[in-house]
């Protein structure tokens, strides 16, 4: 018999002062603690405060990253774009990183992840690496599991510099806008719009 919880004063109607009765009377019936007041009721059926507000943590978990995005969400459309990019790319990483020695954080990963901070205004790479460690729809984006380990801040910083320096970013960029699919959504204003105008000759 567990005892009975602190009564919050939420005000009954009248109305139901006679179903409330009747509930109260059936739980005794089948021996349940449940308790009734005419004023008010309790916050549960009979189970105390603390046990109501317990964590529910399972030592499994089945349900991936995945399964909690939306699929209505416009990083769906962006994540499909990104890979088919990343794929035309992979003879450009197997060129820049070497086939032994320590590991390094996969570019496929790295890239994505550089997308987030631009995405969502990410104010550094310490941040970033923060996100990824809670935000759940950011270690879907990028292909971290849930109980995946999130790269050091300076270990990210470095390989980031690596890419730059294999002239990695421009071409992904350009991998990216040469798919069929986004060049229907570029119009020639935007490209004209883009390229660097030559300055009027002063007279």
């Amino acid at each position: 018999m567990c005892s009975a919880p602190v009564a919050e004063s939420v005000i009954v109607p009248e109305t139901l002062t006679t179903n409330m009765r009747q509930v109260a009377e059936k739980g005794r019936d089948c021996g349940q603690d449940i308790v009734y007041n005419g004023g008010c009721v309790t916050r549960c059926w009979g189970t105390s405060d603390a046990r109501w507000d317990a964590k529910t943590e399972a030592l499994f978990s089945y349900v991936s990253c995945e399964a909690r995005v939306p699929m209505d969400h416009p990083l769906w459309a962006i994540c499909k774009i990104v890979s088919e990019a990343l794929v035309a790319l992979s003879p450009e990483f197997e060129k820049l990183y070497a086939k032994s020695g320590r590991p390094s954080i996969p570019p496929e990963k790295l890239l994505r992840a550089l997308l987030l901070q631009a995405f969502y205004s990410v104010r550094s790479e310490r941040q970033l690496m923060e996100q990824l460690g809670y935000n759940l729809l950011f270690r879907w984006f990028v292909g971290l599991s849930l109980d995946a380990v999130v790269w050091d801040v300076t270990v990210f910083t470095k390989n980031r510099e690596r890419l730059i320096d294999g002239d990695i970013a421009s071409k992904f960029m350009a991998a990216v806008l040469n798919q069929e699919g986004v060049k229907t959504l570029l119009s020639d204003d935007i490209s004209r719009s883009s390229l660097p105008r030559r300055r009027p000759r002063a007279r």
